[in-house]
This record gives structure tokens, C-alpha cells and sequence, in this order.
């Protein structure tokens, strides 16, 4: 690791925990409500077949499948929002909380290149945002099974990188305006 790119991660680490412990947390809780959800799937089905179409393609329809479940609760609604929250933040701070704090002047009085500037707050972002990518995929392939919320791990491993790819898209475009 290049200096700046050990120095943007070491300053993200608070924020890395927090959110770490944030998203292990929120997928602990929708774990521990898949059995209560799957006792009563088959009311919900009912209550979804009159919902508009494209809201039912939206969240989907099938609570009673673990993987429907987490397709409704985490990987289409919460989850992205999260991962967008934290990706969009992480790039705008990248080089606007440089500035902000009133370190870019000299950051950018040193020998580094401006193009490496970018470049190594960009892989920061990247870094972090797999890590919580990690947490989430780590969280749910060991706590869900306790809840009978058993899922192939290839299928979790993909929804989490599709959060992550998504989460840093969004950052990319964040660090660049």
C-alpha cells in the first residue's frame, strides 16, 4: 500500500466498524425473523397477490424460501440503500474531506501526483466498501443457518458482490463530481 492510500484507509476505520457492526446487526435481526415470517408466508402471499405488479417484482413474492426472504428484506431494499449511504459518503469525503479539514492544500503539495490522489482514495472506498460486502456475506452464511435461513453460499457470495458493485459505482461517481 502507497502512504495515502494506508493513511485514507487508516481514517476510515471508524466508519468501517461502525457500519461493520451496523450491517452484522441488521442481518442478525432479519435471521431471527425469517421463522416468525415463514410461519406465516402463505398470508402474505395472499396480502402480495394484490399488490401492483411491478411492486411485487420489486420486493418479490416468495417469503417462504430463505433466498425470497432475503431478497425482499435485505438484497432489494435495505441493503443497497445502506451500501449506496455509505459508497456515495465515502466518495464525497474522499477528496471533499480533505478539504474540508483543511489538509488537501498540503496533501496535495507533496510530491503525489493528483492523478495517485485520486486513484488511492478511490481503492480506499473500494477496500472499505468490500469489506462491509465481507461482514454481510460473513453474517449471514453463519448466523442465518441458526434461524433455518440456509442459503447456497455461491448465491449469497453473488448477492453481496452485486451490493458492492452497486456501492461502488455510486461511489466512483460521488469521488468524480
Amino acid at each position: 500500500m502507497t502512504g495515502l492510500l494506508a493513511k485514507t484507509v487508516r481514517d476510515q476505520r471508524r466508519a468501517l466498524v461502525g457500519w461493520g457492526i451496523g450491517l452484522f446487526a441488521l442481518a442478525t435481526f432479519y435471521a431471527a425473523f425469517y421463522p416468525s415470517v415463514l410461519k406465516t408466508s402463505s398470508a402474505l402471499a395472499r396480502y402480495l397477490q394484490n399488490m401492483p405488479a411491478a411492486f411485487r417484482n420489486l420486493i418479490g413474492g416468495d417469503f417462504s424460501s430463505p433466498a425470497g426472504y432475503l431478497r425482499a428484506e435485505t438484497f432489494s431494499t435495505l441493503g443497497p440503500i445502506l451500501f449506496l449511504v455509505f459508497a456515495i459518503g465515502a466518495g464525497a469525503r474522499a477528496v471533499a474531506g480533505e478539504e474540508e479539514a483543511g489538509t488537501l492544500d498540503l496533501l496535495l503539495s507533496t510530491p503525489i501526483r493528483r492523478r495517485q490522489v485520486v486513484i488511492d482514495k478511490a481503492v480506499a472506498t473500494v477496500l472499505t466498501a468490500a469489506a462491509l460486502a465481507l461482514v454481510l456475506f460473513a453474517a449471514l452464511a453463519l448466523v442465518g443457518p441458526r434461524f433455518k435461513l440456509h442459503i447456497a453460499v455461491a448465491n449469497l457470495a453473488a448477492a453481496c458482490a452485486m451490493l458492492f458493485l452497486l456501492a461502488i459505482a455510486f461511489g466512483a461517481i460521488a469521488l468524480a463530481i
